[in-house]
Parts: C-alpha cells; structure tokens; sequence
C-alpha cells in the first residue's frame, strides 16, 4: 500500500516539476539513475554483511538464553569462566563483523 502512494507522489512530483520548470526538471531528475544504480549496488554489497551480523547476533541471543535457563547447571558445574569466554568470543566477532559491514570513514562508537 505504502509502494502506491509513493509511487503516485513521484509522478505527481514529477510531473509539478516538467509543468513549472521543463529545463529544471531535466537537470533535476538527470542524475537519478546513477542515484538508482549506485542504491542498489551498496544495497548488493551490504546485504551479505547484515546478514553475517545477523547471525552472529542470533549466535549470542542463543547463548543467552542457554546460559539463563541453564545457570544452575553452569554453577553447580563451576562453568562460569568458560561461558563468559564463549560470551566473549561471540560478541568480539559480533563487534567485527558490525566493524566489517561498515562504510569506509564512517565513525565508530568505540
């Protein structure tokens, strides 16, 4: 539904734009393309890091949530340390893969 009236707010914007001003319209709408072309292309590249981070943060919810339903077992079999190595494990590689699928120069909040 929201795909219809975005389509038919660009074709009413559009055509605004050739009705007001055709020369203006041309030099505003001449880059789209390449806009277009380059959307989709990060979108291509990007697509398999998300899913990279996405996984690795469903590999530490499951964890989480193993070790929460688990921790008497974890206590009475004195697992503390190894499982909060394991929780580290994962979250660094969750903080890498965030790090990979960043643009290049974008800022970090570490």
């Amino acid at each position: 539904m929201d795909g219809v009236n975005v389509g038919f707010l660009m074709i009413g914007v559009v055509a605004s734009m050739i009705v007001l001003s055709p020369s203006l319209a041309l030099v505003a709408l001449l880059p789209l393309p390449l806009i277009m072309l380059l959307a989709v292309r990060m979108g291509a590249i990007q697509l398999p890091n998300w899913n990279m981070i996405m996984e690795s943060m469903s590999g530490l919810s499951n964890l989480l949530e193993e070790n929460v339903i688990g921790i008497q077992v974890v206590r009475a079999f004195n697992r503390q340390q190894a499982e909060a190595d394991r929780w580290a494990t994962i979250n660094q590689r969750l903080y890498y893969d965030q790090i990979r699928s960043r643009p290049h120069g974008a800022p970090t909040s570490r």
